[in-house]
Parts: structure tokens; sequence; C-alpha cells
């Protein structure tokens, strides 16, 4: 294989959670990383055991379209985003609502800082590195962006997949990126020199959300295709 070239990981993907009742999203592991939370365009949250392929619980969390959910980085918490302009914070265990914060408008992305005393909401992706030294967003064409999170002095533009792209994120020390494309694909880009490492395949839709779990090794990509 020449070193320029771009290969799909063979194991990809090592598992599919069918059936959601509609677009999903967005998805998050857990701390555990053996389960996955989908937020869906229904207005419902799914809960997935991720080895058993089953869904362990489903709640209603939004008016609309659920367009995103993340876990809290340290505690048992996991918050979530939607059409109805609501940001709203839930206990991670017993699904209940801890706290609410209301918008003008449609939210469509939200993330935690890294140590969990913030969360950035916005109307495209935008997200902290783990390390809380970067920040990255993608919005409409294939224009990644990577700042500065201390100076906010832009370091590195890239290009993504062919049409929009409507998530990023970070692997656990802050220096490759997945990007989530219209093109039915995820791109994994070296931060550090720019480069394209490698492209994940296998939706039959725009891919709306990428999230890794560094415990177990695993990407995990949610699509228009459910």
């Amino acid at each position: 294989v020449e070193q320029n070239d771009v290969v799909a990981g063979p194991t990809f993907p090592s598992t599919v959670l069918a059936g959601n009742p509609g677009t999903v999203w967005s998805a998050d592991f857990d701390p555990s990383g053996d389960r996955i939370a989908a937020a869906i365009e229904n207005g419902s949250v799914r809960l997935w055991d991720v080895e058993a392929k089953k869904v362990l619980r489903s709640f209603e969390a939004h008016q609309g379209i659920v367009w995103m959910i993340k876990y809290h980085p340290t505690r048992p918490m996991v918050a979530t985003c939607g059409s109805d302009g609501a940001v709203k914070l839930w206990d991670s265990q017993s699904l209940e609502l801890l706290q609410q914060w209301d918008a003008e408008g449609t939210v469509r992305k939200i993330a935690f800082a890294p140590d969990g005393r913030r969360i950035v909401a916005g109307d495209q992706s935008g997200v902290f590195a783990p390390t809380g030294a970067r920040l990255a967003a993608v919005g409409w064409g294939e224009t990644v962006h990577i700042w500065d999170a201390a100076t906010g002095l832009e370091e590195r533009r890239l290009v993504g997949g062919k049409g929009d792209n409507w998530s990023v994120a970070f692997c656990s020390e802050g220096a490759h990126a997945v990007v989530a494309a219209q093109d039915g694909t995820g791109r994994i880009f070296n931060l550090d020199n720019g480069t394209l490492v490698a492209t994940l395949t296998g939706h039959e839709g725009t891919v709306h959300n990428v999230t890794l779990n560094a415990a177990k090794h695993r990407v995990a990509t949610s699509s228009r295709d459910g």
C-alpha cells in the first residue's frame, strides 16, 4: 500500500445498531464504552447495549428533533439539544432532568469542555479537544476549522468529505480528529500535519455524527440511513 493511499479499516463497521425510529442525528458512548445513546428525529433518546445490540431504554427528550447527545466527561450526566431551542442536562442513570437552558432557536450541536465545567452550544458543530487546547468546527461546505482554544487563532483548515460536513470529534489526546461527511464517510485527520489518515465507509446516507471511545478503541458513526 502506498503511503498516501486511503484505506478503509477492515473491521468497520464492527457493529450495526439498526431499527431506530427515524434518522439518528447523533450518538455518544457512555464512559464504559459498552453503551451508546442515540439522538433521534422523533424527539426520543435510545440507550443501546453495544455487544448485545439491544435497546436498554428509551425516553422522550425534546419536542421535535434531538440534534445531539453528549455524555459529561467525569460525572453521571448526559446533555441533549433539539429543534425546540433547549439544551437539557439529564442524570444518565435515572434519566431525571437536572437542568435546562433555553436558546432563541434550534440548537444543533453541544460540547462539554474537558473539565466538564463548561458547555458550548451552537447551530453547527463545534467541539473542544480532550486536552482543552483546541476547538474544531464544521458546517456547510467541505472546510474543517481548527482553532487554538486559548487564543482563538485558527491553527489549520482541512478539506473534509464531498459536500457538507456535519460533525467532528477529537481522539483522546487531541492530535487526531474524525469528520462526519455528507458523502457517507468518516474521515480521520492528523491535526499536527493536516494529512488524511483513513476513510471509514459503510453508510448509505449522510453521516451526521461521529464519536470516539479511547478505552475501547472504537469509533461510532450515525447516519440518515437509520
